[in-house]
């Protein structure tokens, strides 16, 4: 994994993400008829760009070192809350345009009081567009839920992957000196037995000195006092 890879999506992002929140936050306010679906058609495209940059940024920092994953996702997933906001706005200024649209069309037709069957009728296009944003957004707050999870999960796992390190680095000391011990006491062995060895060879010497003593100490008792 290379930060400078992960650092140039980031700024790709960034720059995609400013200029998406500038149109949704500042053009489309204040524009209407063909120049705002223009600038909603490129709210899509910097949206399109922006997300494939997002998931560049996560290929990247899944491949990033374990000490360095975690932060790096979290920022990602940061990242990717603030783009599923804004894109939830651009959502609603889409909806917006839509309803001015029918709006507008239906008061060509039916003149500018309308019936109450279209009242009726935009009443119920609103409640089912703004339960349909309801429901995106208790889904954008459960994914964001499940990505804080995901990212908790992700820190103990390079907790316990960094605690397994340190066991197993320990347990190689370990085995090192018990390889030390063992060759040391392999040593001792040797040089006991070789001792045991020196000890009966001086023994066997010892005695066979002192009978060549008896020896000669009889021959000499034996020439002094019986041989005339």
């Amino acid at each position: 994994m290379s930060s400078e890879e992960y650092e140039n999506c980031l700024d790709e992002f960034r720059t995609y993400y400013d200029q998406l929140k500038s149109v949704v936050k500042n053009k489309l306010p204040k524009l209407t008829g063909e120049i705002r679906k223009r600038e909603l058609r490129n709210a899509d495209r910097l949206l399109e760009d922006a997300e494939a940059q997002l998931t560049q940024m996560f290929e990247e920092a899944q491949s990033a070192p374990g000490a360095y994953r975690t932060s790096l996702l979290s920022q990602t997933r940061g990242h990717k809350s603030d783009l599923e906001k804004l894109k939830r706005e651009l959502i609603t200024a889409k909806s917006t345009s839509v309803q001015s649209s029918s709006s507008g069309s239906r008061d060509d037709l039916l003149g500018y009081g309308g019936t109450s069957a279209t009242s009726n009728f935009e009443s119920q296009q609103r409640g089912m567009m703004q339960e349909g944003l309801d429901i995106m957004n208790r889904t954008s707050d459960s994914v964001a839920r499940s990505q804080r999870i995901a990212a908790e999960t992700d820190e103990y796992g390079v907790q316990i992957l960094a605690d397994l390190d340190d066991q197993k680095e320990s347990l190689i000391r370990v085995r090192d000196k018990v390889k030390q011990t063992d060759s040391d006491l392999t040593k001792s062995r040797r040089i006991i037995q070789s001792i045991g060895v020196r000890m009966i060879t001086n023994k066997l010497l010892l005695i066979v000195i002192i009978v060549l003593e008896v020896i000669i100490l009889g021959a000499v008792v034996y020439i002094k006092y019986f041989k005339k």
